[in-house]
């Protein structure tokens, strides 16, 4: 779920907590960081290809996006009120708080959980109808998205040098899908609004995080409570839960695909916050960039999905000019704490 600062920019994470003992050794710090970058980066393409097999393979056979987000946000609030009882008497699970729900909070984060459903769905849906190798492009317009949000809701002005990398962003996403191989309009179209609603998460996290006191958790109990029962309406009137019914028994491997696809999603909140935590942002944007780069080779490997040479130019710039962007953007925000 979900992305989640002198100057704010939401189409990167710059947030950077220090907690760490005066005394640590450098070994322990850097064992620790390394154990975190490689939870991040494991869990995030396990939850990418784990939905993509789940939609996608003829023997799963559940090719239910907006079913799968639910299921998927079902697990997450089970986890979440199971790790938040056993934060009350177990210290390794003491940074979950206890399920709580105020009505006066939820309104206030209910703005929240509407740009949050409509990113996870949308992104789903793209990942059902596009291949991996090309789910990289389908989603490159974050950074553009987010240049166009920060300026019209926050009034903060991009410099010229950041432009530039996302205008290289930009031709990546044009190029790379005039050339896609295996081009497809639903995918291609939910790929760009899931792009924009990306952007605007960032924005409406920092607009909700005072309302529980600045508790990335506590946001994450009310979030994925709303986004539950306000996508239930959707699943039952898409004609999913119909088309489900005229299909053969699901399959033990289906539901287990689900359940650890829906583990991966919840893990993915844990993996992100630790490493805004004991991370710089400099760190994330690369591991981001690499992320980016290995989860396009392994689909390329494990779903023998056809690149053409122009399409892999057209990966390769939104990747560059990502990795790019990200790092004009850290030394700006590290100029403006000076």
């Amino acid at each position: 779920m979900a992305d989640k600062n002198p100057r704010y920019d939401p189409g990167a994470e710059h947030v950077t907590i220090k907690n760490e003992a005066p005394t640590e050794s450098l070994t322990t710090k850097t064992v620790r960081i390394t154990l975190v970058i490689t939870a991040y980066f494991v869990i995030s393409i396990a939850l990418v290809f784990s939905n993509k097999f789940v939609m996608s393979d003829p023997k799963l056979n559940f090719p239910f996006p907006l079913l799968v987000s639910w299921l998927q946000l079902l697990i997450a609030m089970i986890c979440i009120v199971i790790f938040g009882y056993l934060g009350k008497s177990i210290p390794m699970f003491s940074m979950f708080p206890p399920f709580e729900f105020n009505l006066q909070i939820a309104k206030k984060v209910l703005p929240l959980t509407v740009v949050y459903l409509l990113m996870i769905s949308l992104n789903n849906v793209c990942l059902k109808y596009v291949h991996v190798t090309f789910y990289q492009v389908a989603r490159a317009l974050t950074t553009f998205f987010s240049i166009i949000f920060t300026k019209i809701i926050l009034s903060q002005s991009t410099s010229y040098l950041a432009m530039t990398a996302c205008a290289v962003v930009v031709m990546g996403f044009i190029v790379g899908s005039i050339s896609e191989v295996n081009f497809n309009y639903e995918g291609l179209i939910t790929g760009v609004f899931s792009s924009m609603f990306v952007s605007l998460y960032g924005i409406y996290v920092k607009n909700a995080l005072p309302a529980v006191d600045g508790n990335h958790w506590r946001l994450l109990i009310y979030n994925t409570l709303l986004a539950l029962g306000g996508l239930l309406p959707f699943v039952l009137f898409s004609g999913e839960i119909e088309q489900i019914r005229n299909m053969e028994p699901i399959s033990n491997n289906t539901l287990m695909m689900i359940l650890v696809s829906g583990l991966f999603g919840f893990a993915i909140n844990i993996a992100l916050f630790m490493q805004i935590r004991y991370t710089s942002p400099l760190t994330n944007s690369i591991s981001g960039t690499v992320k980016a780069c290995v989860q396009t080779i392994l689909g390329y490997l494990i779903f023998k999905n056809e690149i053409s040479p122009l399409n892999g130019f057209g990966i390769l710039l939104v990747i560059l000019g990502s990795a790019w962007y990200s790092m004009i953007r850290y030394k700006e925000m590290k100029q403006g704490t000076k």
